[in-house]
């Protein structure tokens, strides 16, 4: 993938990457495990039609603002010694494919809907606890993680059926899962259809709200809002009601190692969710400030702060920093040891 090293030629409008940005994309590309960076381009060129896309050196040759920055993470890069076969350290996958944003947008149900916010928000609450994150395809094996979240998979196959009996990982699907058949009509057994193998439980209705309507949710003693796609659930007994409605209607059911969520919900909820189920999960979290993002990559860990302002980020205090430390000036970042 090609890094700007400064504004670019196609965009609406081409603004200069703020002071520091270049180095952290960089780490962040690299901590994510990438084992090259290309930045496009070498020397800006003074002719043709990308005359106006910057690259690391300009026109006349002289290095660009961008230049002491890739040198700085050079020298970083030498420094710590970080390989291209160093691991991820995955924890969690989010099992994602094309077919379930085609199913939603076929039958959308309601305009506040919309797949890839959906995915987003599972995805963002996930990074907000600091976990590494893998996207996977439902053929993927799912034994390598602690948690696996299925943010919707309306026309979920045998064989993943399968995987996800063969696996330990805590499943947590999300409304409209299991809703389709492979001709596109609803499962006689109701939604959500071949789920109901892993978790008793049944979609009896579905009602959607407008982007800027909610609903009260209740977890943990805590009040949250449910909004957008909401399911009412028939629930067995043996399974364990972990959020209910305005209602005191089931909204979130789990039964052994595997969770159905009913309904969309607001930001907390859904971190707070996947809080508990990380942490019962056996993994670490961390509470992190909006902008801040942490990867593990090999025996380091990094801290990336995509602010313009400086923040501390509290749990780190005690570890050993190669680079920087937990107190991040803006636009900048950290490494640490792993441990």
């Amino acid at each position: 993938m090609e890094q700007q090293p400064g504004p670019v030629n196609w965009a609406v409008h081409n603004p200069r990457p703020a002071p520091g940005m270049i180095a952290l994309w960089s780490w962040v590309a690299f901590g994510h495990g990438a084992d090259t960076v290309c930045y496009f381009r070498w020397r800006q060129a003074p002719f043709a039609q990308e005359q106006m896309h910057a690259g690391l050196k300009r026109t006349d040759n002289s290095p660009s603002a961008a230049y002491a920055q890739v040198q700085q993470v050079k020298a970083e890069l030498d420094k710590l010694n970080i390989k291209a076969d160093d691991p991820l350290h995955y924890e969690v996958a989010i099992v994602s494919s094309t077919t379930n944003q085609w199913v939603t947008e076929i039958e959308q149900q309601g305009q506040s809907y919309q797949h890839q916010q959906v995915e987003f928000e599972y995805y963002h609450a996930l990074r907000m606890l600091g976990l590494n994150v893998a996207f996977v395809s439902p053929e993927a094996s799912l034994a390598d993680y602690a948690l696996v979240v299925v943010p919707t998979m309306p026309v979920i196959s045998d064989a993943f059926i399968e995987n996800c009996k063969q696996t330990t990982a805590t499943l947590v699907f999300g409304p409209r899962s299991g809703s389709k058949t492979d001709e596109f009509q609803t499962p006689s057994n109701l939604a959500p259809g071949k789920l109901q193998q892993l978790i008793p439980v049944q979609v009896l209705s579905v009602e959607t709200l407008r982007g800027d309507i909610s609903e009260t949710l209740h977890y943990e003693g805590e009040t949250f809002h449910s909004n957008r796609w909401r399911e009412e659930l028939g629930a067995s007994d043996s399974t364990k009601v972990l959020a209910t409605y305005h209602d005191h209607s089931p909204a979130v059911v789990q039964a052994g190692n595997r969770v159905y969520v009913g309904t969309l919900g607001c930001a907390d909820f859904t971190r707070a969710l996947l809080e508990m189920l990380a942490k019962a999960a056996g993994l670490t979290t961390f509470t992190l400030p909006e902008d801040v993002r942490t990867v593990a990559r090999g025996e380091y860990r990094l801290l990336f702060n995509y602010s313009a302002d400086a923040v501390r980020v509290d749990g780190f205090e005690d570890r050993e920093f190669v680079i920087g430390s937990n107190e991040l000036p803006g636009y900048s970042y950290a490494v640490m040891k792993r441990g």
